[in-house]
């Protein structure tokens, strides 16, 4: 199947525009939770009182912020992958590849979901799927699928697949940090990691948004599927012509 001329700049835009639309509200909420903690009386200014600490509240809402842009940046970055490669992997496994699909709407609504509603049965939820759609991708690179164009045998790794299960594996490390409260425990160990956190996270979602508009190019060109048919024509080619 060969994509539109125009189709993988398309969908490159698209990923990139929502995942920096990601970043934008970061920072905002950032600057809005930042200019609440930081309002010290007016009798206090200029009268050489000591500034007041950081309320920890505040800052462990600072860093649930960050962090919770990034993770959603993730899922969204591989709900657009999944969604690019849809199209590719529809002529080799027909009905099962409506699978990227789901996966794809699974991931994009768990990401924007996170942000709205951050809690326990959310986390596990995020945990569980990508675990499962992890697994499946093991699965196929390791044993095969039992169907397609050569059935349980064993797919190649491509670029843009191994960086999805990549964001996927991330996403359930930081939410399992979160279950364990690792962040609330670093917030009040470490001072001014609220912000640290927040810088941090912004050149976070870049690296994110420049890795998954290269991953969707290349999922969308079919590269990775034509360099892994090839292998496969070649292995099955050495074994016609052995004795």
């Amino acid at each position: 199947m060969t994509p539109h001329p125009g189709s993988h700049e398309l969908v490159t835009f698209a990923a990139a525009l929502v995942l920096w639309a990601a970043g934008g509200v970061l920072v905002f909420l950032s600057w809005r939770q930042r200019g609440r903690s930081a309002v010290v009386p007016r009798s206090s200014r200029g009268a050489g009182v000591a500034e007041l600490p950081p309320d920890p509240v505040a800052a462990a809402g600072r860093v649930d912020v960050a962090l919770a842009v990034v993770v959603a940046a993730l899922s969204l970055g591989a709900a657009a992958i999944h969604l690019a490669a849809a199209g590719e992997h529809a002529g080799e496994l027909g009905d099962l590849a409506l699978g990227f699909y789901f996966v794809a709407a699974f991931q994009a609504a768990w990401g924007v979901r996170w942000l709205a509603r951050r809690g326990r049965a959310m986390a596990w939820v995020g945990i569980g799927g990508n675990l499962a759609i992890a697994g499946a991708w093991l699965w196929s690179r390791v044993l095969g699928l039992p169907v397609g164009a050569t059935p349980w045998h064993p797919e190649a790794v491509g670029a843009a697949d191994a960086l999805c299960t990549l964001f996927q594996v991330a996403i359930v490390v930081l939410l399992a940090l979160r279950l364990r409260g690792v962040d609330l425990a670093v917030t009040r160990r470490v001072r001014d990691v609220a912000a640290a956190a927040t810088i941090a996270a912004v050149p976070a979602i870049g690296i994110v948004v420049i890795a998954t508009s290269v991953a969707v190019s290349v999922a969308v060109s079919g590269h990775d599927h034509a360099d892994g048919a090839a292998v496969h024509g070649a292995a099955a080619e050495v074994g016609h012509a052995a004795p």
